[in-house]
């Protein structure tokens, strides 16, 4: 644990354009959650007051979500750089626009790895591979649904039960498009390291949020949900492919 803490104090860093990208990442997104504030007439103050909340709470969804996939790279003597999405976020803002805000299109980014030849020296599998990265890639989401989690229970107990209800919402929300298999996000890494944990993990996340719609939440249901989903894509496909491959 020591040797861990210390390649955290000497390598957990961002980079110049790395926190750029991390900051457009956070207005964008917070735009496209603020774009409708639910009001029966648009005020400008409020319509403000409303974004910058959103600022607020995607800075610290982003951090969380950064800050796990950093220490996970580490933790396998690897580095990882966080990557927007333009076209992703251009997608988004249209998407927010022309629906006038009810329907959400999170197409962030993701990150890219790094090989630390020093610290990799003599271990296992010594150069970058699948099933490191898309499990270190999958750490991000599952973070998030954690950090949900806590924020759902502060709720129940009528704790800012609206506003933490909300900033639940997003984190979920958040969690299962970066689990989408688009163009730098965790879900390439996560599906070409393992199809079946793919969408195990994917399922288990979206699983989570369709209970959350009900006033239902349990970790251990939304984890049957994703068990089932995968049994039936197993059977349906999986299976299928292997015996192909055989």
């Amino acid at each position: 644990m020591g040797q861990y803490l210390m390649k955290l104090r000497r390598h957990l860093r961002w980079k110049k354009a790395e926190v750029q990208d991390l900051v457009i990442t956070v207005l964008v997104i917070a735009f496209i959650f603020a774009y409708n504030d639910k009001q029966p007439t648009f005020t400008l103050s409020y319509w403000l007051f409303n974004y910058l909340k959103h600022i607020l709470i995607m800075s610290g969804v982003i951090f969380v979500y950064d800050f796990v996939h950093k220490a996970a790279s580490l933790f396998m003597n690897f580095t990882c750089e966080y990557k927007k999405w333009s076209n992703g976020l251009l997608i988004g803002v249209i998407v927010a626009i022309l629906s006038g805000g009810k329907l959400y299109v999170v197409l962030p980014g993701g990150i890219i790895f790094h090989h630390m030849v020093v610290l990799r020296l003599g271990h296992f599998r010594y150069g970058l591979n699948y099933f490191t990265t898309g499990f270190i890639a999958a750490a991000g989401p599952l973070a998030l649904l954690l950090v949900a989690t806590f924020f759902k229970t502060l709720a129940l107990f009528n704790v800012a039960s609206a506003f933490f209800n909300h900033v639940t919402f997003i984190c979920l929300y958040f969690a299962i498009f970066a689990m989408l298999p688009f163009p730098r996000h965790d879900g390439t890494h996560m599906f070409f390291a393992n199809r079946n944990w793919f969408i195990i993990i994917l399922f288990f996340l979206i699983g989570y949020i369709f209970l959350f719609q009900f006033k239902f939440y349990s970790l251990i249901f939304a984890a049957l949900i994703g068990l089932v989903v995968w049994l039936v894509y197993y059977v349906l496909f999986e299976r299928g492919a292997w015996n192909l491959a055989d």
